[in-house]
């Protein structure tokens, strides 16, 4: 039976709309009715990928990653903001679910998007926060507004487990679905000549996504020769020089063959982009983000699977 869906989408890097997509595309050819909401860049894709869909803007969460420091500590310092948005969500909802009446609402990570006369769907792969002490008492938090939905869809294979330890919860009480590996990223190009020695994919907030692309540009163009970066941001214009391309942003097929023609990768280790890449038989080394502890232990735990190699932002 079709449903009239409202699907919100947190703009947290672009992660979470690439994600996504493939979701929102699948729910369409099963014959529902979407409507999507966001904002910022986030909601700049999701527009660009459906613009036969009514698009809705959310209030913006600005979180911001310390430049130096343990990630938890600087996004604890944002709760009170954080608080704030979610009343904002929801009070931006109402108008919409009385005007559309909306049958089901689906939330990647958009912690306030719910409504008491809808069938409330959360997708997260953050079942379990790592962190010590602190990351226990986010996760109790977390499990507490998931908990606030009626069922819960996790991105990920459930034998495959891309996202390890942080998609277990032993006593989900939730009905729970595995969306699979979600990525736009075609699988890989065969027969393409390697023409580049690395590839940079950068992504998520400022400032460390800005700090990343300075340092790994100083430390690379020390070791090779045909570098290409991907920023991830819109506005940049495109650059090329003798030893390094500059990109903005790239579309999925752009992306694939960018990986299919280099010989090694320098990425973060977020889970969205350990899902694009995951398919790609490439030299790929991670840079978790320092003090995020969820970009430290996805580092790690790939790392111990033999898959990457890890090396630290100082």
């Amino acid at each position: 039976m079709s449903k009239k869906i409202l699907f919100c989408v947190l703009n947290w890097g672009l992660g979470h709309a690439t994600r996504s997509i493939p979701v929102i595309e699948k729910l369409i050819d099963e014959g529902h009715q979407l409507h999507i909401a966001s904002d910022g860049e986030a909601l700049d894709i999701l527009k660009k990928a459906f613009p036969q869909l009514t698009a809705y803007e959310l209030p913006a969460y600005n979180i911001k990653y310390a430049k130096h420091g343990v990630f938890w500590w600087a996004l604890l310092l944002q709760i009170p903001k954080m608080t704030l948005v979610m009343i904002r969500e929801k009070n931006a909802l109402k108008p919409w679910q009385q005007k559309e009446g909306f049958d089901w609402i689906i939330s990647d990570n958009r912690l306030g998007c719910r409504h008491a006369k809808a069938h409330n769907i959360f997708i997260s792969h953050q079942l379990t926060i790592k962190g010590g002490l602190i990351g226990y008492a986010a996760t109790c938090i977390h499990r507490q507004i998931i908990k606030k939905h009626q069922a819960l869809w996790i991105p990920d294979d459930e034998n495959l487990r891309l996202s390890g330890a942080l998609s277990s919860w032993k006593k989900n009480p939730l009905p729970t679905k595995w969306l699979g590996r979600l990525s736009r990223v075609p699988d890989p190009i065969p027969g393409l000549s390697k023409k580049y020695d690395a590839m940079i994919l950068l992504s998520g907030p400022e400032p460390q996504r800005s700090i990343l692309e300075k340092w790994l540009l100083d430390k690379l163009c020390k070791e090779f020769e045909n570098i290409v970066c991907i920023r991830g941001r819109h506005a940049a214009p495109i650059k090329t020089t003798n030893q390094v391309r500059l990109i903005p942003f790239a579309q999925p097929e752009e992306i694939a063959q960018l990986l299919s023609e280099s010989k090694r990768l320098y990425c973060r280790s977020g889970y969205s982009t350990i899902m694009d890449i995951h398919p790609y038989d490439i030299d790929v080394t991670l840079i978790p983000t320092p003090g995020q502890s969820e970009q430290e232990y996805l580092a790690e735990y790939h790392k111990d699977r033999s898959e990457y190699s890890v090396i630290h932002q100082p």
